[in-house]
């Protein structure tokens, strides 16, 4: 099991503006399910994050489902990318009163923790 830092960075693929956002997050665990479809063995990265709340334009913005990039680091400052430009992952957040729900929605083709 490997241990995540709590910074979460998101790039959203859309638009000639490629800003990255950094969210802080809870601890939490990210293990990808492999499943086996017709068209060949697929991973699972679908994962939900509470997040510190940020900012109203962010959430506006991240109200409705966005293409992105998703890269957070374990404690040893290795990178993972959950999504990729050709195969993006769909990322809302979730507005509460004090904190907020990342919400990811993504398939891969190869597990992103290898």
């Amino acid at each position: 099991m490997k241990e995540f830092s709590n910074l979460i960075q998101v790039t959203p693929i859309e638009g000639a503006q490629q800003q990255s956002y950094t969210f802080m997050a809870d601890h939490f665990d990210f293990q990808p399910e492999s499943s086996d479809e017709g068209s060949g063995i697929s991973w699972n990265c679908d994962h939900t994050f509470v997040i510190d709340r940020p900012d109203d334009d962010t959430v506006r913005f991240f109200c409705i489902p966005r293409s992105a990039t998703v890269t957070f680091r374990d404690s040893g400052g290795k990178s993972y990318r959950i999504g990729t430009v050709s195969v993006p992952a769909k990322v809302s957040i979730t507005a509460h009163l004090y904190r907020c729900r990342l919400v990811i929605s993504c398939k891969m083709l190869t597990n992103p923790l290898i």
